[in-house]
């Protein structure tokens, strides 16, 4: 080793110069380079390695969902072709639903809704019918019309209301068909001269008093007791007349809200 004072050489291993005494410089080894160059080739080994085990994950889950749209497109095709002429009667323990080839109908707003009749409503079986509405002629069973009234009330119906042309004219076919030239039904003044109600508070505005056969416009009161309005064959096409309640006649419609 030289020395850097007098240039003189000594042993590698003196720390003083032997001609001079200077102290000499030692060149300290580099230690770690070999650690240095072994830690960086396992962490080149391990990147290599991290990198190879990362691309066979992406590989095998490409793989994975490639195999499994296959099955699904495979049991979507099974489906559609076993569902064929398949109803959701043929269907059992599945929440998919499946319409059925030909639905049926349903829908039944074309047809009145049919009412269960009543344990205290009493219709006759013969009774006729038109529009949900039941209605029956009686006869010779009551005195007067009040009488009539709450017999046909008892029975869970009420003196016939009538409420436009129509079930005019049926009134009036059915009371032909049946073999009656008069009959009653629930429209009165007896309460009020002049002043003509419904029974039991109904509603109609519906009027067709007739002209008798002397041509005097109906109602005329001709006495005190005309206070109940019928249809009679003599006034033609199921025009009204004010009449007494048993005068020739104590026939009465009555009519329920249901259809026997």
């Amino acid at each position: 080793m030289r020395c850097p004072v007098c240039g003189r050489e000594n042993n590698p291993d003196s720390l003083y110069c032997n001609s001079c005494g200077a102290r000499l410089t030692v060149k300290q080894p580099v230690k770690g380079n070999k650690n240095t160059i072994q830690a960086l080739i396992i962490a080149v080994l391990g990147i290599i390695l991290l990198a190879e085990c990362a691309f066979f994950v992406v590989t095998s889950n490409s793989g994975t969902n490639s195999e499994n749209q296959g099955s699904d497109s495979a049991a979507a095709g099974s489906s559609d072709a076993g569902n064929d002429g398949i109803t959701t009667d043929t269907i059992v323990g599945t929440d998919v639903d499946v319409e059925p080839e030909n639905p049926v109908d349903t829908d039944s707003s074309s047809e009145p809704e049919e009412k269960a009749i009543p344990a205290n409503v009493d219709i006759p079986d013969d009774a006729s019918t038109y529009n949900g509405h039941s209605y029956y002629i009686f006869d010779d069973i009551c005195e007067s019309w009040e009488q009539a009234a709450e017999y046909c009330s008892s029975r869970g119906g009420y003196l016939a209301v009538i409420n436009d042309q129509e079930e005019n004219d049926y009134l009036y076919d059915y009371m032909l068909e049946i073999g009656y030239d008069e009959v009653f039904f629930g429209y009165s003044d007896w309460l009020e001269e002049g002043n003509w109600k419904w029974v039991g508070g109904h509603e109609s505005g519906y009027e067709d008093w007739g002209i008798n056969a002397e041509g005097s416009q109906e109602p005329n009161s001709s006495n005190d007791y005309e206070d109940y309005a019928h249809m009679n064959s003599s006034m033609h096409d199921g025009h009204w007349n004010d009449k007494k309640f048993g005068q020739k006649t104590v026939c009465f419609f009555c009519e329920w809200d249901y259809e026997k």
